[in-house]
């Protein structure tokens, strides 16, 4: 008897250090991810600050922010490269930056 106590102690302690070890990892991945969320939620509301304060108008603002939410959950992203926009997007924020100095240029106010 004493025999098959000690046995079934053993295995007891055997699987109650599995089972820790298992929530042990779960743990290590919920933070992992919660730090990758945060990290994300971060660099969006950061962008966000800086297009309203560059005065873009707010449609382009959601567009970009739609585009890096995009970026973020469908395109194997790298997070060290986390301010890629598209070139069509670049160019038009380009634009709505600069959209009062291009409209006080003698050549485009000239054009029909």
């Amino acid at each position: 008897n004493s025999v098959e106590r000690f046995s079934c102690a053993i295995y007891m302690m055997v699987g109650q250090m599995l089972v820790a070890k298992i929530f042990a990892e779960l743990t290590w991945l919920t933070s992992l991810r919660n730090i990758s969320t945060s990290q994300r939620l971060s660099e969006r509301k950061h962008t966000q600050n800086n297009l309203i304060q560059a005065a873009i108008h707010p449609d382009l603002v959601q567009r970009v922010l739609c585009y890096q939410d995009f970026h973020d959950h469908f395109i194997q992203h790298d997070f060290e490269q986390s301010g890629n926009l598209s070139a069509a997007l670049l160019e038009e924020l380009r634009l709505a930056r600069y959209h009062e100095l291009l409209i006080r240029a003698r050549y485009f106010r000239q054009q029909p």
